[in-house]
């Protein structure tokens, strides 16, 4: 979404604009946590996209499993490795 200009905004436009700067701080931030944990976002990625599709769900699978661990039953991996 793009900001209005600068130049004589109404209320309602400052506030937009705020908000849609908020929310992309907010993402921006995100991202930079994101990516300390898993630095290989911090580059462009050379591989074929069904191999960074796999690269993101392997570091989501560990983080889950990390954060919560009391809810892996094994059903999960042996899903994963039954489609690949």
């Amino acid at each position: 979404m793009k900001p209005y200009n600068h130049r004589n905004l109404k209320r309602a436009e400052r506030i937009y604009n705020y908000r849609i700067s908020k929310g992309r701080r907010v993402v921006e931030n995100a991202f930079g946590i994101v990516a300390q944990r898993w630095q290989v976002l911090l580059t462009t990625m050379q591989p074929r996209p069904s191999i960074v599709r796999d690269i993101v769900c392997v570091c989501l699978h560990n983080l889950m499993r990390i954060r919560y661990p009391t809810l892996h039953n094994g059903a999960v991996d042996e899903q994963m490795t039954n489609t690949t």
